[in-house]
């Protein structure tokens, strides 16, 4: 899902072959993923297959092959959808996946980004949640074989997924005026 949703944002905005597919994700992205081109081409075989991009090929001045590759109709719908799923349960997948949706938030209609806003709240809410639960056990049981855990790493967590709830926050009620 996340190799579809950079391949997909990089082509909502220009024709693109799979080099330059690459270098402008790594450009924007490389804080959070740094897709090989062994996952890029089986990503881009998918989408085609499905009909979301289309590849025009040609022969370059130097004679070789070059493939360009555009998004369709269907790609972009199919991008809106991908930004409003929910997020997988595995944390650092899901918080990769935050950050990129994130990014992209400004590449979808206002009623969109509401719905992406939603799912990203609910997910702040519940790593909140958890984090702080997992902060009183750990006080609760500070005489176990745990009480060298590290408490300000899960305190920084805490305070750092509160100003992402933050920020999640003022954007809805920046896109309801």
């Amino acid at each position: 899902m996340l190799n579809e949703l950079l391949v997909l944002s990089v082509l909502l905005n220009q024709e693109c072959t799979i080099y330059k597919i690459r270098k402008i994700i790594n450009k924007y992205f490389f804080v959070f993923c740094r897709p090989s081109f062994g996952s890029i081409c089986p990503t881009l075989d998918k989408l085609l297959e499905n009909k979301y991009v289309k590849v025009k090929k040609s022969m370059s001045p130097g004679g070789q092959k070059s493939s360009l590759y555009s998004i369709t109709t269907g790609g972009k719908k199919y991008f809106a959808a991908l930004m409003r799923e929910e997020l997988p349960q595995n944390p650092p997948a899901a918080e990769q996946l935050a950050n990129v949706k994130i990014m992209l938030l400004s590449q979808l209609a206002k009623p969109q980004k509401l719905q992406v806003l939603s799912i990203l709240k609910d997910y702040y809410q519940s790593r909140l949640l958890d984090f702080e639960n997992f902060s009183q056990e750990l006080k609760d049981n500070e005489k176990t074989e745990l009480k060298n855990i590290g408490t300000g790493f899960i305190k920084y967590n805490i305070d750092s997924i509160s100003e992402k709830l933050n920020w999640v926050e003022f954007q809805e009620l920046s896109q309801l005026d």
